[in-house]
Parts: C-alpha cells; structure tokens; sequence
C-alpha cells in the first residue's frame, strides 16, 4: 500500500518543490521509500509501503521495460501470480504486482488490462508515446484518488491534504458539498471539500492527453466496471458452496504477502469467517485483533476472545478507556484531511495502531452488511414503507406537519426508553423521524430521509438556496430499478456509502499508522453473485446473512456467534454531554462560527443547548458540525468561498 501524487503541467514546467511537499504530506501511507520521477510537462510522486517484494525491484514511479509507461501504483493486485504467468515473453526484474500490471498494460493497454485484474488500486500512468496521463480507481472504491486544475495544472494526490499542502491558497470551499456532508456525515459522491477538486469514480479511469491540458479540458471519464451492469448480468444466484469457493479464492489470494499479515477480529459474523478462512488457508497461525471497551453495551472482546481460542489465531486484545479515545479528538483533523464524522474512525485507528505493532496487513470482513443484506435499518425500511403505504396519500402532509409539530415534541420530549443495547431513545425523536418518512415521495426517497443525519442541512449552514451535491440516493441510478424493491437499498448503499463512509474511514485510518486492509468480501465477482441471491435464501428466521451464518457454522458453533449485532459504535451522545462538554462549547461557540461563516450559528448553537441540557439526543449531528468546525480552524479556514 502507497501515497501517490503528481502534476501534469500544459506549460512544460513542474514545480519540484510542490511534488516534494506532496510527498511529504503522504509519508504515513508510505514510509518505507519515496520516489519522484520528472520529465517535461509531467511530475509523478510515489510513496511506498513495501508488501511485497520488499528489495528495489519493487521501487516506484516505475519505468515499463519498452520505456512507454511510467506508473506510480498504490494498491495490490491479487491474482498477480496468475496474470504473470499469462505474460510468458516478459522479462521480470522482480516479484512486485507493480512489475506485472505495467507488463499487462503493455500487452492489452490500460482499458483491457483493468478488466483481467481482481485489486484494491489507484494509480497514475504517464504514456511517453502519447504524451497521456491515466488515473483509475479500483471497481468497489477502496483505494481514493483526488484530482483537479490547480494553478494552471491537472493535479491528483491519494489524498487531500497533499494537494492542500502545495496550493491552500488556490482552494475554495464547495458549500454544496458540506451540506451533502450534513447529511451523510461524510462528504458525498465524487465531492471533496473544495470546488477544485473531486475523485475518480470507483470503477473508472480518466485520459487527459497533454493537448487537452493546454486547453484545460476535463479529463475523459472512461467506466471499466459497474455494479449495476455486473449485477445484471445473465447468471443463476450461487449456492453456498459457490459463495464458499468464491470466499476461498479471495481470502487465499489477500493473504499474499512478504511481511506479517492478521485480522480484524471483532467477534461478529463477517469478520469470524474471513478469520476462520485465513486460519483455514494460513501454513501459520493467524494473527487476530480485538478491541475492547470498558463500557459493556460497546465491548466486543469476551466475544472475539472466545472465537479466537476456537480457531487457534494469535489473539491480541487491547482494551482501551474513554482517555484513550478522546486523547485522539484534537489529531482528528490532521488524520482525516477533511471533513469526515462517522465517530467510529476514532476506535478503528487505535485498532489499526495497535495491529500495526505486530503486522503489516490487515484483512476485515466489511462490506458483508451491504451485500448480505445485514442492516437493520433494511427490515425497518420495509416496515415503514408498509406503514406509509396504509395511509392516504392526502393525509400525509398533515399528518406529518402534526407529528413535527413543536406541541408533539414538547409533550413527547420527557418520554424515553431503552433500547436492546441499554442506549436511551427519546421519543421526541422517533416522532421527528416517523413524520419525515410519512411524508417522503416514494419509498426510496424514505430511505434516504431514513439514512440521513440532517433531512434539511441547508438550515445549519450560513447564506440562502444551497443546493446539495447530488447522490445515488437523490437521482436513483437506471440500474437500481432492475433489482427486487427489497434490495435496492443495499444496492445504493454498496454504490454510495460502503466507499464513501466505510472504505474511507477503514484507509484513512489505517494508513494513518502505515497498515494496509484487505476486503475479501469485495472480491468484485463475489460482489456480482451476492446481488443475486433471492429473499429466501439470503434471510431465514434467524435473519439476515444466512448465506454467512452457514458457512460459519461449519467454523464456529453457532452458540459463539450469536448474539445481538453490536457494530464499532462509540457513545456519542453521552460523551457529548460528559467529557467532551469542554471541548464541544469550546469548538462550537458563537464567534468561532461566525467567524468561519460556514455553519449558522443560531441552529448550532440552539441544537448544542438542547442536547447538553437534555432536552434532546443530537450527538451524531452536532459531531457532524464540532468536526466540520474543527477541521476549518486546524487551518483550512484560509479557503473560505
């Protein structure tokens, strides 16, 4: 796993010093050698965590041998033994999968080429003859790539901050991302946080030939795989010994490596299987990792531990304080780059910190939520649907202005339970929320009301008519509508949120700590096949995951695994009100936003009283504003619009 950055100048003239402080800027994703190559017009930065073949065969940006293409890589390709092997007449300096892709590229080009790889990768190829720069971006997002004209250059960079580090004062705030941001809690679509600069798409390469950059052109968006397409594919849904096989292949082929490799272990459904597989496939004893949490509701470790001791990994279990946790909230910034407030990152990194004492790869179980359809809010989307669907269509709107009325909140504010997991629900809350989904247009339109943070986020942010960035969940892609009503959720979910929430928080804090994750569960083929499972086979009594919960059981005595699904959630709510008050009043406080003159003060302001006092539960909005607030004042204040 890598840090690549570069600059594609129409003037002929690259600025070594920006391609230097870019390289700085990403030494955490790799410390362990750094290189860049220059010729006219064109500057390629690379930073390398060394996985496999560890010796200067594997070193980068790296020259093809017919001396056509310069790539610099960040990712791994994992069917890279069997690709060599296809290329017979090659001659090899090393044992890197950098070495194989740039001889398939050569061989097929770099559009063909994509589509004989199974990876996680970014990457930037300069093609010498064509005088043509490529950037591509693996098919389920798991590796990021950023890109935009920057003082009269096409720039790109693994992550934000190292374009940040070369041009802070060409950058303007995009405000439409933020209230997409609001939202979600993460920075939709292809949006960064600033207007200059977006991503490549999962599942697509950009060409930019160095005549379209001295007219500044957009680059051309070439997609070599998508979901939607793959999914419809002709094909019978697979069994459980197809998934099984499938599984295999993609656990055994992500343990290749030249350097230590564990797991995630947390004690849950995906995340045993993956490690079950690895012990399965492993010549040595795997290494697995939990996190505890001396809060018993959020403790996963007795679980994982007893899991562990089954499978016979080398466990490892680290058990970490609200101290530990909250140490972090002052580094948040500078770890995430931009704005991102799903809470979960904070545990994540220090799991990914404490694994990376002992390995250099990590493999997790996400994604089998989204293609297994393990959520929760699935089963109670379709509840509500059924709800909304009994009412008629002329009722609606009152009812819900009725239940959203300040008189309902007021009288419901004082009425409160507990949940499964011992966390207290207002029922003001629920009230809020079951007026929204009455009043959604179509049922897709309720999941995202469901799904969101902030339903109307333009109200917390200072100046009139912000339009949001547009998402899958507000212009349904065509390909969505081809799938069964019960699982186009989890479809956009995969599209949407699986990339831009999950792999986001799982790289940035993972590479971090300089760790590289593996998916196996995004082995894009078992992706394809897992969208065609039908209702029956996916869910059973017992839930979701079927497919998942048998195969595991032939690992695991079921009585070890099931339990209620806990996820890495962290007490934001309580926290809020208790050991981060300081800090919460201190970061979101009148003349600090109004100075920064994003967010409006009165909402924020208003929204934080209430909480603190009680009278309602608004921790995970008002992490959505501290964090965005704190990232402005860490200095990215500079690129006000």
């Amino acid at each position: 796993m890598c840090g690549i950055a570069g600059i594609l100048s129409p003037t002929g003239d690259v600025d070594a010093g920006k391609l230097s402080r870019m390289s700085v800027a990403l030494t955490h994703r790799g410390p362990d050698a750094h290189g860049i190559w220059q010729d006219t017009g064109i500057g390629l930065v690379h930073r390398r965590l060394a996985v496999v073949d560890l010796s200067p065969a594997g070193a980068q940006p790296m020259l093809a041998r017919s001396g056509r293409y310069v790539l610099s890589y960040n990712g791994e390709i994992y069917n890279a033994n069997a690709l060599r092997n296809t290329l017979s007449n090659a001659e090899w300096r090393g044992h890197s999968d950098t070495e194989v892709l740039l001889a398939l590229i050569e061989r097929h080009g770099p559009v063909a080429a994509l589509d004989l790889v199974d990876g996680m990768f970014a990457f930037a190829l300069w093609d010498r003859h064509d005088q043509c720069l490529w950037l591509a971006r693996d098919r389920l997002g798991e590796k990021p790539l950023f890109y935009g004209w920057l003082g009269n250059c096409f720039v790109f960079a693994s992550e934000p901050a190292a374009l940040r580090a070369a041009w802070s004062g060409e950058l303007t705030l995009d405000i439409a991302a933020l209230a997409g941001y609001l939202r979600h809690n993460y920075l939709p679509a292809l949006s960064s946080p600033w207007r200059e600069i977006s991503k490549v798409a999962p599942g697509t390469l950009l060409r930019l030939n160095h005549a379209e950059a001295v007219q500044q052109q957009p680059p051309e968006v070439i997609p070599y795989w998508q979901l939607t397409a793959a999914v419809a594919q002709s094909g019978d849904p697979p069994s459980d010994a197809d998934l099984l096989a499938m599984l295999r292949r993609s656990v055994s082929r992500r343990l290749t490596a030249d350097v230590p490799v564990g797991t995630f272990l947390s004690g849950g459904i995906d995340s045993t299987l993956i490690t079950a597989l690895a012990c399965e496939a492993s010549p040595t004893p795997v290494q697995s990792f939990t996190m505890g949490f001396a809060d018993a509701v959020y403790d996963e470790a007795p679980h994982a531990a007893r899991i562990a001791s089954h499978l016979g990994t080398r466990h490892t279990s680290v058990h970490v304080n609200e101290t530990n946790l909250l140490n972090l909230i002052e580094e948040l910034p500078t770890h995430l780059g931009e704005p991102f407030a799903d809470s979960s990152f904070l545990p994540t990194f220090l799991l990914s910190r404490l694994m990376r004492q002992h390995v250099t790869v990590a493999l997790s179980g996400d994604g089998g939520d989204e293609l297994f359809h393990g959520y929760g809010r699935y089963a109670l989307w379709e509840r509500a649907c059924r709800l909304r669907g009994l009412i008629p269509p002329t009722l609606r709107r009152p009812l819900s202005r009725l239940l959203n009325h300040r008189l309902a909140a007021n009288i419901a504010r004082r009425l409160s339970w507990r949940d499964g997991r011992g966390r207290t629900v207002a029922l003001d809350n629920r009230l809020r929320g079951i007026g929204d989904l009455i009043n959604a247009p179509d049922d897709l339109q309720l999941y995202r009301a469901m799904i969101s943070h902030s339903r109307a986020p333009a109200e917390y942010l200072a100046g009139r008519g912000i339009a949001e960035t547009p998402t899958v969940y507000a212009s349904i892609p065509a390909g969505v509508g081809t799938l069964p009503a019960w699982r186009q959720p989890a479809l956009l979910d995969t599209l949407a949120y699986l990339p831009d929430d999950i792999l986001t928080k799982v790289d940035r804090a993972s590479m971090a700590v300089s760790l590289e994750t593996r998916v196996p569960l995004l082995d894009h083929h078992l992706v394809a096949a897992a969208f065609r499972l039908p209702r029956e086979h996916l869910i059973d009594a017992d839930g979701a995951k079927a497919p998942l919960r048998r195969l595991l059981s032939t690992y695991v005595p079921p009585a070890l695994t099931q339990r209620p699904k806990q996820g890495f959630a962290v007490p934001i709510n309580r926290w809020l009100r208790e050991p981060l008050r300081p800090w919460l009043i201190d970061t979101l406080n009148p003349r600090t936003l109004e100075a920064q003159g994003v967010l409006n003060s009165t909402a924020v302001i208003a929204m934080r009283d209430n909480h603190l006092a009680g009278r309602a539960e608004r921790g995970a909005q008002l992490w959505d504003f501290a964090i965005l607030t704190a990232w402005l004042a860490a200095g990215n204040q500079a690129s006000r619009p």
